[in-house]
């Protein structure tokens, strides 16, 4: 039975990740590490190296490692980089209008 309920659990996050990973105009069938391991490897994402420098401290090669190479093609190929920028924008103009509105 703990097993049932730790690999329920675990779906759970995999669930969530995807749905992150869609949210920030990914594939919706990759996780977001899948989607940094393969922006580092086309040397084409900055913030993907810095977060994935820190997942490797818990789990080494943690962004290489889950690449999944037949995921990633229903993106809109937009690199993380720039999807942080724009909710960075969007998420700080919510807070001034909300603040000073």
């Amino acid at each position: 039975m703990m097993k049932f309920i730790t690999r329920y659990f675990w779906n759970l996050l995999i669930a969530v990740d995807q749905l992150a990973n869609t949210v920030f105009w990914g594939d919706p069938d990759e996780t977001i590490s899948s989607r940094m391991g393969r922006f580092i490897k086309q040397d084409n994402c900055h913030i993907c190296k810095i977060v994935c420098w820190f997942l490797d401290f818990v789990d080494p090669d943690h962004c290489k490692n889950s690449i999944e190479e037949d995921e990633g093609s229903r993106g809109l190929g937009v690199p993380p980089d720039v999807v942080f920028i724009f909710w960075g924008v969007v998420i700080g103009a919510t807070i001034v209008f909300t603040i000073f509105g």
